[in-house]
């Protein structure tokens, strides 16, 4: 029997390394298309760009985007709708997911009420309009009024 040359095995290799590789290719992508899970996902609302504590909320501040997930935090928000009127009680950093522990209660004013849980109090000392401190109550702000006479 006559023997074959060596670029006719080279050839034959080749030939069948190819056909190996089309072969498994195939089933490859048949597996996958078989296995890709359907993954749910919901809309949550981010932070555009950094919201400042005890201010107020602003849409300009915001914006949505799919969350790849089943289900979403707790505590998230699906539209900006639902942030109109909040106020920020921590600093709040561009890309950060808004939460409702983030956030002062519902009817907070903007100001160093937005800062103070409901059984804390603020304390005040005699400044005037250049220390800086000014603002920090706005119209409706509950304060306890001390006098020493």
């Amino acid at each position: 029997m006559p023997r074959l040359p060596g670029w006719a095995w080279l050839l034959m290799a080749i030939g069948f390394a190819t056909v190996a590789t089309y072969m498994a290719m195939g089933y490859l992508k048949r597996q996958a298309a078989v296995q890709t899970p359907r993954v749910k996902t919901s809309t949550v609302v981010i932070a555009k760009s950094a919201i400042d504590p005890a201010s107020r909320v602003n849409p300009v501040q915001l914006k949505t985007e799919t969350w790849h997930q089943e289900k979403p935090p707790e505590g998230s928000f699906r539209s900006l709708a639902q942030l109109e009127e909040r106020v920020a009680a921590t600093l709040i950093l561009p890309g950060d997911l808004i939460l409702e522990n983030k956030l002062a209660p519902k009817g907070t004013l903007p100001g160093i009420s937005a800062l103070l849980s409901p059984n804390q109090r603020a304390m005040t000392v005699k400044v005037d309009e250049a220390s800086g401190v000014a603002g920090f109550l706005t119209p409706g702000s509950r304060v306890d009024v001390v006098v020493v006479v």
